[in-house]
């Protein structure tokens, strides 16, 4: 392997460990707030809101 593909290989190895240690409840949180984010944006006309 060459270094680029090297750091490539790098990169890809710590995003792989970070998207690992993230807890599923976090997933659950989100995925349970849908409604709500939804909700807002409906209500914000598309326009920004707080999430």
């Amino acid at each position: 392997m060459g270094r680029g593909e090297d750091a490539i290989k790098a990169l890809q190895d710590a995003l792989r460990e970070a998207w690992e240690a993230l807890p599923n409840s976090l997933f659950e949180q989100v995925a349970d707030s849908m409604p709500y984010r939804v909700a807002a944006v409906i209500k914000a006309k598309g326009w920004h809101t707080k999430y």
